[in-house]
């Protein structure tokens, strides 16, 4: 889920007493919720989600669900939220155990943040940044068997994704298994389909390029990510950014 995130911009962070229970109807931000004293559980139209102390949820943004506190006590968290673009982003449970910056998470980054000066400011980013990278590499893991067997076409694809001649659908035989089961393991390892997962990286980096000025046409930069087709370009970019890449320079 976390693999491709780029551009993270760290909004707001608490340290603080849970609420006995709280309803949010449509959650502005992206977050982690970090349980630092007791339980909680997290009620979505789809499920229900026990986060014991210790562990964190990751609460995407736009999302509804009613919260709890489970037993008595004193309810502590520290709660980080942000803006980026995540694919297919979902309520995961993750656990702290073996990141080293833990402490400073749980019990520091949240006073920090608030009254840092910029190069402490900019420590919490790098903080959260590697954070992000903790929780790829335990993903990576809990699915390095289904990532070995689809390994030839990752590789072929950091080399070729930007060109307008790849084809999409011919991957699974890089692999040499089927197309079905190619799509079926490549949503596993990254919550997306092949097709998305190219689409995705492709906007990204035209996004990137178009901000940076550096290039002499939209239809360069089309060319340059890999579309052969300004026009599909164009329409992609809209629908994936709500905004066409002309407005994008203004």
């Amino acid at each position: 889920m976390f693999s491709n995130v780029e551009q993270i911009k760290i909004i707001s962070s608490f340290n603080q007493e849970n609420k006995k229970y709280g309803k949010i109807q449509n959650r502005v931000y992206h977050g982690f919720m970090f349980r630092i004293k007791g339980d909680a559980k997290y009620v979505f139209n789809d499920k229900t989600i026990l986060v014991k102390e210790g562990e964190i949820i990751f609460l995407p943004k736009h999302s509804f669900y009613e919260y709890s506190t489970v037993g008595e006590g004193v309810f502590l968290y520290t709660s980080i939220n942000f803006e980026a673009d995540i694919v297919n982003a979902k309520p995961t449970v993750y656990r702290l155990e073996d990141y080293p910056n833990k402490n400073f998470i749980l019990h520091h980054f949240s006073k920090t943040w608030k009254f840092a000066n910029t190069a402490e400011k900019l420590n919490c980013i790098s903080i959260f940044y590697n954070f992000i990278s903790h929780l790829c590499r335990v993903e990576s893991l809990k699915n390095k068997d289904k990532f070995n067997v689809i390994e030839p076409a990752i590789e072929y694809l950091k080399n070729k994704i930007f060109d307008p001649k790849l084809k999409i659908d011919k991957l699974h035989t890089l692999c040499g298994i089927s197309s079905t089961y190619f799509r079926k393991i490549f949503k596993n390892v990254y919550d997306t389909s092949p097709q998305q997962y190219v689409l995705s990286n492709r906007l990204s980096h035209a996004k990137h390029i178009i901000e940076s000025g550096d290039y002499d046409s939209l239809y360069e930069v089309a060319y340059l990510v890999g579309f052969s087709d300004p026009l599909y370009f164009s329409k992609a970019y809209k629908n994936y950014f709500g905004c066409s890449p002309s407005k994008t320079i203004d």
